[in-house]
């Protein structure tokens, strides 16, 4: 790996402060008639012509990746390391330079990469606020990798600027790639009008957990696989009856918005036709539903201890009704130790299609002016391959199907190959491998949303429907205000 490149200089960011402004303008899809025009959207031509000195490209002699009708490679490719994503980068990029020895790999990293590995939320805002500010203006790093939470609103970034480069073309083009080696639902995410402007590298998919004898303890019954109903009510009961509360909850994080949309499966926003979904009664349901439980989920305080060993164990002290797993990792460290004293109960969180939802999370994407677009193609190949899938203890589903399958039945051999019999007085036991069977193949059958819900709108729907799951204003109210508010947000 060549050495790191640091922007120590200052200056720098002060001349881009204004222009990060614009851009949080440009990413909320706010007008202004005074901002200054955009850059020029370039063509997507794939020639080698330098965009800016920084990153000025030659093209690379000798170069295998110049085979075939792909775009030629440069002798260059420009990385940011996120600091949530040390690992895995620094072994694709090992891996790369090993492949392609006569490109130079010029790394900008962020003060946040300490040795000890661990990541201060200080060094991820600095990340994401560097690569807006430098996207903004055309530069930045040619292949991105971000969280989609990284931008304000991933949909209206896509709407309202050029940032990203179409690389469907390029997997097309490519005789190595194979799209049936990836989950088609939650891969397509990312396919636009017609263009693929980002890939996803991984996805969540909901699961809660609970045993047949906390269910019983609480004179609750539930179906092997409940629809969102038949959920939502058993939920209610045990709320009302007051049985959740201090010690005691529903859940062992509130559930708030962030799991009814977009887990739910109801797509909210038309941002290419500027509608809203709020009016029918899906969302009527949801909201009734949801406000059975409202209380007892507003004063619930997040457990941010030890991650799956604390679930596991908040189970076992009878300290919460369900957990909720986004990916393989923790729902086996759960399942594992929590199966030898009782009996597990699992489901995906139930839509009313019945087909789970995949939630993208960390997505990558090329950038449009980069000359090194070869390169950051290559490089993102090598992210979604089945080793890197499965690296660094990423904890949600991978894209790869391949890496899918492997991850729960790799993991699950290691948890108890690492802990041995038992986990802080928890005795663990080996997952059953047709439980992980159907894990795979519930996450196998996820079905991706075409468009994100950003925060933003769940919290503008948290905010405007309160006042009726405190039962202080009728539903017709709040909807007509809560739908306003999305118009004018989408409309913006």
């Amino acid at each position: 790996m060549k050495p790191n490149a640091r922007n120590k200089n200052a200056s720098k960011y002060l001349k881009l402060l204004a222009v990060g402004l614009l851009l949080l303008s440009v990413l909320t899809g706010c007008q202004n008639e005074s901002s200054p025009p955009e850059p020029e959207s370039p063509s997507q031509s794939h020639d080698t012509t330098p965009v800016d000195d920084n990153n000025a490209t030659t093209p690379a002699d000798d170069n295998n990746i110049n085979e075939g009708p792909l775009p030629e490679a440069t002798d260059k490719l420009l990385l940011y390391i996120d600091p949530a994503r040390i690992t895995t980068m620094e072994q694709a990029i090992a891996i790369f330079e090993d492949r392609f020895p006569d490109v130079d790999v010029e790394i900008h990293d962020f003060e946040g990469n300490q040795q000890d590995g661990d990541m201060g939320w200080t060094d991820r805002f600095t990340y994401t606020e560097t690569l807006q500010d430098d996207l903004l203006v055309g530069n930045g790093p040619d292949l991105i990798t971000f969280d989609v939470n990284d931008f304000l609103d991933i949909n209206k970034t896509i709407m309202h600027t050029d940032l990203f480069f179409d690389m469907e073309p390029l997997m097309q083009a490519d005789p190595d790639f194979t799209h049936d080696d990836y989950v088609q639902s939650a891969f397509d995410a990312g396919m636009l009008h017609g263009r693929r402007l980002y890939v996803p590298l991984n996805y969540m998919m909901f699961v809660f957990f609970t045993t047949e004898e906390s269910l019983e303890r609480n004179n609750l019954t539930l179906g092997s696989r409940p629809g969102f109903e038949e959920l939502m009510e058993q939920m209610g009961i045990y709320c009302e009856a007051g049985e959740a509360g201090g010690e005691r909850r529903l859940f062992h994080m509130p559930l708030g918005m962030d799991m009814m949309f977009p887990f739910s499966g109801m797509e909210l926003l038309d941002y290419e036709n500027y509608a809203v979904k709020v009016a029918g009664d899906d969302f009527r349901m949801i909201m009734e539903a949801f406000k059975r439980v409202y209380e007892t989920d507003k004063n619930t305080t997040p457990a941010f201890e030890a991650a799956h060993d604390e679930e596991a164990r908040m189970h076992l002290d009878q300290r919460t009704l369900f957990t909720y797993h986004t990916g393989s990792n923790s729902f086996v460290g759960t399942y594992s130790a929590v199966s030898s004293v009782e009996t597990p109960v699992w489901f995906p969180f139930p839509t009313q299609s019945g087909t789970p939802v995949a939630h993208n999370i960390d997505l990558a994407a090329i950038r449009n002016n980069t000359p090194n677009v070869r390169n950051a193609y290559e490089f993102l190949k090598i992210l979604l391959e089945e080793e890197m899938q499965n690296a660094a203890g990423i904890p949600w589903h991978p894209l790869n199907i391949a890496a899918l399958r492997a991850k729960p039945f790799y993991y699950s051999e290691n948890h108890t190959d690492s802990y041995g019999a038992s986990f802080d007085g928890m005795p663990l036991t080996k997952v059953p491998d047709e439980v992980l069977n159907e894990l795979v193949e519930l996450a196998l059958g996820a079905k991706a949303l075409q468009t994100f819900i950003p925060r933003y709108v769940r919290d503008i729907i948290y905010e405007e429907m309160t006042p009726f799951f405190k039962g202080n204003q009728d539903y017709e109210e709040c909807l007509a205000s809560l739908e306003n508010r999305l118009l004018i947000y989408i409309g913006e």
